[in-house]
This record gives structure tokens, C-alpha cells and sequence, in this order.
């Protein structure tokens, strides 16, 4: 879903002509930076016991780890008529990481957990394009290449009390590895120095052997032996690059047959229809005075392919001073997905894991956002602005039923019929930093894209667990943290007339908390939390995902024309 626009940015203009006497010339040396976001997905190759392999589906050994990433690069182009070769090399510094159940927990062992925390990536990588449309002044290439990736590896044993006590409670395996690239964009020359593209890559590393813990009582827990585990990287960027000694003219435009940007005050309005995918998780930990690693787990949480469709208004308007107001707000709902319920240390030595299921989940979104920026390059036919805003995201997720998979908990199953087995209200607030640009790539053809990054995120969250499938209060659990995020979004609208115009897009969110707690609020209730005073916070992770396509129509108002 997030490379709908650029797939449709591409697949127009192939349907293009090249330009068979293109004034631009992609010849030369260029270097630049870039900022995108990125998803990895790890596989770990357990070689332990798998006892919920069988009549269910495998569960555990597969991380996502989402983020943002900054990075620069450095290339060459040589054109001979439309087609143009290339090599580049980039380096980018990552902030991704993500966590997920791994070494197949079962009847008498907890289970891990997986933290996979890529910091450094790059590629050195051919590349071979297309010049299309009027001038040439548009890239389309594919590029492909050697891959480079730093890497973290945590694996941390989940509730380590009883038999699987243990002083070796987790693994940190660092290392670096060579793989291969894969990918392609679209560049569009704003000048004779300048250019911007979007571009997507994917990174693919074979397996390197990573360290478990050693529980004190072997036979029931990991051993510390090596454990295979291989690595995919989705990257989507958006680059800024400056010819080193290339053109003459002054100035950043120079004159195409293209649409000029505002020239006076105006203002666009729209609407979206949103097609979603969702994922939610949250991991419980210890208290912090046991002085148990971070990823020390009691319970976990995951809601999962949950799909939504939505609705959503958005606006931009922009003053002939360059400043520029844009935001947007929407509301969805769905009634699919899934949420798997895992405790660890449950039912003593004869059952330490417990794995539920709880079919359908529904989810209603309310989101929000607003950014203020400047156009720093602006010319005929594009427009680049930095940015600061605000986003807002509540999430109310209800679970209905519950059925066993490794379970000690959820029997008798509850029917997924009645009321909630659980419930959660969440809160997300994020500050936002980025960068977004808009070029006519070709007549009437607009392509705009947009990467922020999130440097603060407030996450409040409350959960309700109930007896069964009664509207009874079981269990409260409050929670709370800070992080950080990545959001990015691309679209390609067509120009119907000056002032109408529909388009297609594509948006993809990621937040997660660095530092967080969780609490047990007493109900009253056999079973249920201990009375007052509450016990000190414990650890907490929540970890966030949204993707969606969209289709949107929007009117323009004020200067409009050439």
C-alpha cells in the first residue's frame, strides 16, 4: 500500500514518449541526503521444540521492526539520448527497532523475546533510467546492488522465576553483514543543480548466527547455543540531490511547459476514502527493582490485520511569502483482525506459557494532523517545504472471544458472541519534523510525497479485561510511555481542470515507546488486581502500525492557472 503513488508516478510516465532532444542532461557527479522510513522483517531459525507448530499455524521467530533512517549519498550519470546509467552509494543512520515472542515457547519454557535494532545500512548500486517528458527533466530508474547492514540482536528469557531462573537473562549479539539491493524511483530535475526523487528499496541479508541466554535448569529453556537469523529491509526515501559542478543558469527554475505554483494566496480542500491495515502490541514487564532486563516479559498483547475504511478531510493553503499551513482529520472503522493474548509463568512447572486468541477484533480510528512550513525551493512546476506539526491518533480495539492455542488460560473458550473479552483506549500524540515536496512530472500529472520524522510521542493507553464475554470488569491495566515515529505519504493526483483534480495514494505510520509503564488498578474483584496502594510501575512497550491506499478529489482556490 505505501508504494501505490509511486507505482502509478511510474507506470504514467513510461506511457510517455522520451524526450528525443532533452535540454537537461543528467551527466555528471551528484551528491545528497535523504529521509525515509523503513520496515525490517527477521526471521530467527529456532532449533528448539515447537509445540504449537501442528493443528494452528507456527507462531513466534518472524520481528517487525519499523522506524526512520537519515542518510546521505554520492553518484555518477552519464545519458546517451534518453537512457541514462548510473552507480551510487549511500549510507544511512537508522532508528528502527521492534520485538516479538522467538524460540517457540511451550509447556515448560517461557519463551524469549526478539528485539532486532538495525542502526547502520547502505548499498553501492548501479543504476539504469529513463529522461521522460517535456525537457527530460524526469528520471524514471531502477537501481541494484551490494547491500550493508549493522545490526543489534536482543534476546531476552521471558518470566524467569521458578524453574527457569537463570543469571544469564539475555543475549545482545551486535554485528555487520553484506547482502544484496533491489529497487528504482522517480528523480525530477527542479533545476540545472537541483533534483528531488522518491525512491523505494528493498535489502535483503542471508542468515548470521546470533547468541541465546543459558537458563540455570537446561531442559527447560534455551542453552545458549547459535541461532540462525536472516533479515528483509522495505525502505521508502525521500532525496535531495546537487549536481557538483553541473549548469550554468542562474536561478533555481528554468522554463518548461508545466503549471506555475501560487503566485498569490491559495488554498486547496479535499476529501479521502482510506482502505487500512492495522497492528497493534504491547509487552508487560517486571518490576524494575528485581533488576531484570527491559525485555524481561509477563504478558503480551497483539492485535493484528486489522482492516478499516475511512473517511478524511484535508487542506493546504499557501501565501506568496512561501509559509505554508496543511493538515488533515479522519474517522474509520473495521470489523476483522485478530488478537493473540500470551502470559508467561503461568500454572507452575507443569505449564509456564499460555497463547489465546480472540476473533474478530473491531477498531475505531480518530486521527489528526496539522503542520506549518516554508517553501525553501520553489519554482514553475515544484515546490519543497521543511515542516513542523502535530498528530494525533486514538484507537479504540475490541476483542470478542477466546479460544486456546498453548493455554492454561481461556478454558473453558469464551464465544465470540456477547460482550468484549478485552478492550483497549489508546492515545497517540507525536510531534512531527519533515520535509514535503510536490512536482508536476509531467502535464497535469502531480506527484507529491512527504517523510516525517517523529522525535516525541506520548502514548497513553488503558486496557479492560472482562469475565468471558459479560460487560463484568475483570482486570484495569493503565499504561503509559514516551518514543518516537516515522510517518510517510505519497500521492499521484491528476489535473482535471486548474482547479479540479483526483488522485491515488498511498500513507504508512510506525510509532513505538522507548520508556513506558503499566499498572493493575483494583476492581473489587476475586482474582482480579490487589487493593492499594498499586505496586511500583512496571516495564512497558507499546508499538503501533498503519498503512493505507486512498483515492482522494480536491478543489483549488485563489491564483490557480500559469
Amino acid at each position: 500500500m505505501l508504494l501505490v503513488a509511486a507505482a502509478a508516478a511510474v507506470t504514467a510516465a513510461l506511457y510517455i514518449a522520451p524526450a528525443s532532444a532533452a535540454p537537461f542532461d543528467w551527466t555528471g557527479f551528484y551528491s545528497g541526503v535523504n529521509q525515509g522510513g523503513a520496515l525490517s522483517k527477521s526471521h530467527n531459525a529456532d532449533p528448539f521444540i515447537d509445540p504449537i507448530d501442528g493443528a494452528t499455524a507456527k507462531y513466534g521467530d518472524r520481528v517487525r521492526s519499523t522506524g526512520a533512517f537519515f542518510g546521505g549519498e554520492i553518484g555518477y550519470n552519464y545519458q546517451i539520448n534518453s537512457t541514462v546509467y548510473g552507480i551510487e552509494a549511500d549510507l544511512n543512520w537508522a532508528d528502527i527497532s521492534g520485538t516479538f515472542t522467538c524460540l517457540d515457547p511451550g509447556s515448560h519454557f517461557s519463551g524469549a523475546t526478539c528485539q532486532v535494532r538495525p542502526n547502520w545500512f547502505g548499498s553501492v548500486a548501479g543504476r539504469l533510467g529513463w529522461a521522460v517528458g517535456p525537457a527530460g527533466r524526469t528520471l524514471i530508474y531502477g537501481r541494484g546492488g551490494l547491500a550493508w547492514l549493522h545490526d543489534k540482536i536482543d534476546i531476552t528469557l521471558n518470566q524467569p522465576f521458578g524453574v527457569n531462573f537463570t543469571n544469564d537473562l539475555t543475549k545482545l549479539s551486535p554485528f555487520s553483514q553484506w547482502g544484496w539491493t533491489l529497487g528504482g524511483g522517480v528523480e525530477y530535475a527542479l533545476s540545472r543543480d537541483w533534483s528531488i526523487k522518491l525512491e523505494y528499496d528493498y535489502l535483503s541479508f542471508g542468515s548470521h548466527d546470533v547468541t541465546t541466554p543459558r537458563a540455570t535448569v537446561g531442559m527447560f529453556g534455551p542453552d545458549g547455543r547459535k541461532v540462525g537469523l536472516s533479515q528483509d529491509i522495505h525502505t521508502l526515501r525521500l532525496g535531495l540531490n546537487y549536481r557538483l559542478g553541473g549548469g550554468t543558469q542562474d536561478g533555481l527554475a528554468f522554463d518548461a511547459p508545466m503549471r506555475n505554483v501560487a503566485s498569490s494566496y491559495e488554498l486547496e480542500i479535499g476529501t479521502r476514502y482510506l482502505y487500512g491495515w492495522g497492528r497493534f502490541q504491547k509487552n508487560f514487564g517486571l518490576d524494575p527493582p528485581f533488576g531484570f532486563p527491559p525485555n524481561t516479559l509477563v504478558s503480551r498483547l497483539t492485535y493484528d490485520n486489522m482492516l478499516t475504511n475511512s473517511g478524511e478531510l484535508f487542506a493546504r493553503f499557501d501565501a506568496p511569502n512561501n509559509f505554508m499551513l496543511k493538515g488533515f482529520a479522519g474517522a474509520g472503522e473495521g470489523k476483522t483482525g485478530h488478537m493473540n493474548d500470551e502470559d508467561m509463568g503461568v500454572g507452575g512447572v507443569f505449564m509456564r506459557y499460555s497463547n489465546t486468541i480472540a476473533d474478530p477484533v473491531t477498531d475505531r480510528l480518530r486521527y489528526l494532523t496539522i503542520d506549518a512550513g516554508y517553501d525553501w525551493l520553489k519554482g514553475s512546476g515544484y515546490r519543497v517545504a521543511s515542516f513542523v506539526g502535530f498528530n494525533r491518533f486514538n484507537s479504540h480495539m475490541e476483542a470478542f472471544g477466546c479460544a486456546p492455542i498453548v493455554a492454561v488460560n481461556c478454558i473453558p473458550p469464551a464465544p465470540n458472541t456477547g460482550h468484549a473479552n478485552i478492550t483497549e483506549f489508546d492515545r497517540w500524540d507525536a510531534v512531527r519534523l519533515g520535509t514535503a515536496a510536490e512536482v508536476m512530472i509531467l502535464p497535469q500529472l502531480k506527484l507529491t510525497a512527504e517523510a516525517a520524522y517523529l522525535p516525541y510521542v506520548s502514548f497513553k493507553g488503558v486496557d479492560h479485561h472482562y469475565f468471558g464475554n459479560t460487560s463484568d470488569v475483570y482486570k484495569v491495566f493503565p499504561s503509559g510511555g514516551h518514543g518516537r515515529g516515522v510517518q510517510l505519504e505519497s500521492v499521484v493526483s491528476y489535473e482535471v481542470t486548474e482547479r479540479f483534480s483526483i488522485g491515488i495514494g498511498g500513507r504508512y505510520w510506525a510509532m513505538w515507546t522507548t520508556k513506558g509503564s503499566w499498572d493493575c488498578e483494583f476492581t473489587g474483584v476475586p482474582g482480579g488486581c490487589g487493593p492499594p496502594p498499586p505496586p511500583p510501575p512496571k516495564f512497558y512497550r507499546a508499538e503501533v502500525e498503519q498503512a493505507a491506499a486512498f483515492v482522494q478529489a480536491s478543489y483549488k482556490f485563489g491564483s490557480g492557472g500559469n
